[in-house]
């Protein structure tokens, strides 16, 4: 065997072995099935998590709102979200305030605008979830963060890249 076919065998094992491993992230990102949930409509469910296809009502706004577990929401994540729900313009408020203050100077330099609230992630813990927020940036670039409750008090505020 030649060296230039000892090479193109090893690069097509190399390729064929990047192409499983992509196959297998896409497959992770397929839902598994579709549910009809009584409060929340139609639900995907992955292998881990589930989320809304629409935007939900909570209180006067609409939230996209998906949570860890492979059946949809439970008991728990329903109680958390009726007090979100009873609290959400506090909450919101919170959140912004919260990433304005940690990320001033980066929102400064990209002139972020327009930073909003756009979905909300529940946690298995009682009372525990996550505000997920973004803004566009001047160039048009979109930041996202997490507010990371544990009832109404603010656990972390994250930049999510």
């Amino acid at each position: 065997m030649s060296g230039q076919t000892i090479v193109l065998i090893i690069a097509s094992a190399i390729l064929a072995a990047f192409g499983v491993l992509l196959w297998m992230g896409a497959r992770e990102q397929r839902p598994l099935a579709v549910v009809h949930d009584r409060i929340l409509g139609q639900l995907k469910i992955f292998k881990t998590s589930w989320e809304t296809f629409a935007a939900v009502p909570v209180g006067e706004r609409h939230f996209s709102i998906s949570g860890m577990g492979k059946s949809g929401p439970t008991e728990s994540m329903r109680h958390t979200l009726d007090f979100i729900s009873d609290n959400i313009d506090e909450f919101c408020n919170s959140a912004v305030d919260a990433t304005k203050r940690e990320y001033a100077t980066v929102m400064s330099e990209l002139r972020c605008s327009n930073l909003h609230v756009s979905a909300i992630f529940l946690e298995n813990e009682a009372d525990s979830f996550d505000l997920l927020l973004e803004c566009k940036s001047s160039e048009g670039d979109e930041l996202d963060f997490a507010v990371t409750f544990k009832g109404k008090r603010i656990e972390e505020v994250e930049n999510l890249h």
